[in-house]
């Protein structure tokens, strides 16, 4: 699973090894992707050339334009006169705007059903956040790429902090639930999207 920032900005690359589990070399003679928001650098040529077992690492880059769940593929193949061989491998990223995505759990790692309160303040940031929210249920995460990913808040329109002050510029985000309460502090940069998950005892 890719996340990245989007839109405007360059997106995420993230390593695809691809190792040859056949019983001759593998020629690669081609790489290609499903399309946008996805793009992987083209086959070599001459193309490379691996024996059986070894393996490469393909950087694949997502860079979506908007925010929800993309899907796609990378192929690779060898066009073999005797017989082309290829594989695809499915690909997923997830579109994402500056912010956060919280899940409570307890302190055995289990989520809550249900935050009871939750309180999200900035301090100096360019805009100021002062958000309160009460009996916010847990629920899946659609357009995530993870099936089992869960949430009670997620908030994607969060101001950056300065990084470069981080002592005068953060977020606390409070939460309460089954009759207790842990708060955390957090910074956000400029193009980033944070999965906070916060143990509350």
């Amino acid at each position: 699973m890719i996340q990245s920032q989007a839109p405007g900005y360059p997106g995420m690359t993230q390593g695809l090894t691809v190792t040859n589990v056949g019983q001759a070399e593998l020629i690669v003679d081609s790489m290609t992707t499903s399309g946008a928001p996805y793009t992987a650098p083209a086959a070599t040529i001459p193309p490379a050339r691996f024996a059986t077992s070894d393996h490469f690492n393909e950087p694949v880059t997502f860079a979506p334009t908007g925010v929800g769940k993309f899907t796609g593929n990378f192929n690779v193949a060898d066009n073999n006169p005797e017989g082309v061989v290829s594989a695809n491998v499915a690909l997923c990223g997830e579109g994402v705007l500056r912010g956060i995505r919280v899940l409570a759990v307890n302190n055995k790692g289990v989520p809550l059903a249900q935050i009871a309160k939750l309180h999200l303040q900035s301090k100096g940031t360019a805009q100021s956040v002062n958000i309160n929210a009460q009996n916010l249920p847990l629920s899946g995460v659609p357009t995530s790429c993870d099936a089992s990913a869960q949430k009670q808040y997620e908030n994607q329109g969060l101001p950056a902090t300065d990084t470069a002050n981080q002592r005068s510029s953060y977020y606390t985000l409070a939460v309460t639930g089954g009759g207790k309460s842990t708060t955390v502090t957090f910074t956000l940069g400029v193009s980033e999207f944070k999965t906070i998950v916060v143990t509350v005892k």
